[in-house]
């Protein structure tokens, strides 16, 4: 007897649309499920999951596109990467919470966050 398994890549919506999920490289924490989680509501599973976020940097980025220019709003982040259909285009150090970039003749741009050089943020915005 065999068995089939369907199996689906999980993809971002809206401003990220299209990125893989695993495509930032989150690493599993491991939980050894206890009796109550079993028998109730996952309650000691939700405490362990609420302390692991209670401790947690937060980071966020907002792409807003105007006429003749994109505007970046980041917090938390000291880098961005600027990707131009699909080719780099260019790194810079944020200096200000809104960074303003000249709005390329292009179908999509894709903006990477960093912090401390690891990979916080991601957004594709479609140009058309």
């Amino acid at each position: 007897m065999g068995y089939t398994i369907a199996i689906r890549r999980a993809v971002r919506s809206v401003a990220a649309d299209g990125v893989p999920i695993e495509d930032l490289g989150i690493a599993g924490v491991h939980y050894a499920m206890t009796n109550a989680d079993l028998v109730g509501s996952n309650e000691d599973l939700v405490n362990f999951c609420g302390e692991l976020l209670s401790g947690a940097d937060s980071t966020a980025m907002k792409v807003t596109a105007r006429k003749a220019v994109l505007v970046v709003t980041t917090e938390g982040l000291d880098e961005l990467e600027v990707y131009v259909d699909g080719r780099a285009h260019e790194t810079r150090r944020i200096t200000h919470r809104d960074e303003e970039l000249p709005r390329p003749k292009a179908a999509t741009i894709e903006f990477v966050g960093r912090r401390g050089g690891e990979i916080r943020q991601r957004r594709r915005v479609p140009l058309d």
